[in-house]
């Protein structure tokens, strides 16, 4: 038997990077729905208020993944991929200490646009080998999301 090549682990930790990725974009829609009454109690604010910090991270990923994309081939997939998983990781901690409504509800955009730059660049970061396998896990990453978020 004989050991993995660095080339092949190195392909592995990049699957698993991109797959977590795809994980939060999955969370990050679903994540407040479930707890929505809960938000609204702790910040003083209506249920239909909050509307927006459910739809702003939805607005943001429909209307930049095209433009993203694009951006990510011009400049770089890999920087731009690490910039996505930092905004949103930066900003889904400042949801979680969000002090008012309006504050959660701009957080919650700026992180669809993190997730956004995740989602978009997901299948260009993999090499087209890797494609196959990373079909399957993409899926089964995109269907636990959303069970976990709720």
């Amino acid at each position: 038997m004989t050991s993995p090549t660095p080339g092949s682990r190195y392909r592995w930790v990049a699957l698993f990077t991109v797959l977590f990725g795809l994980f939060t974009y999955g969370t990050i829609t679903t994540v407040i729905s479930a707890s929505l009454k809960t938000v609204a109690d702790d910040l003083d604010t209506s249920t239909g208020s909050l509307a927006w910090a459910i739809t702003g991270p939805f607005l943001a990923l429909g209307i930049g993944n095209p433009i993203f994309g694009k951006i990510g081939d011009i400049h770089g997939r890999r920087r731009f991929f690490l910039l996505g998983m930092s905004v949103f990781t930066v900003a889904s901690l400042g949801c979680a200490v969000a002090p008012n409504a309006a504050v959660l509800i701009a957080l919650r955009a700026l992180a669809g646009l993190g997730a956004l730059l995740v989602f978009a660049l997901f299948w260009l970061v993999l090499r087209p080998v890797a494609r196959l396998r990373a079909d399957v896990a993409r899926m089964a990453a995109g269907d636990l999301s959303t069970p976990v978020g709720e």
